[in-house]
């Protein structure tokens, strides 16, 4: 079944949110792990709670941001 325009997804997969909201995969895969956001596996793939992706992902935009005003370096210990 596809999306219509006024339907959200509650769920995507790691590429989807990744391509989404401009997280890199690995860094999402790593939030997963750390349990920053939620996330279940099906077979082989995990699907993520869309709303906590978003909301990583302006996390992950604004460290980004502060780290290029600032002149930092992040680490992925920050990511």
């Amino acid at each position: 079944m596809t999306p219509t325009p006024t339907e959200h997804k509650t769920e995507l997969t790691v590429s989807e949110a990744a391509e989404t909201h401009k997280i890199p995969k690995r860094s999402l895969h790593r939030a997963i792990d750390r349990g920053l956001v939620p996330a279940r596996k099906v077979g082989p793939i995990f699907l993520v709670d869309a709303k906590a992706a978003e909301l990583y992902g302006a996390v992950f935009a604004a460290r980004r941001a502060l780290d290029a005003y600032t002149g930092r370096n992040s680490s992925d210990d920050d990511e």
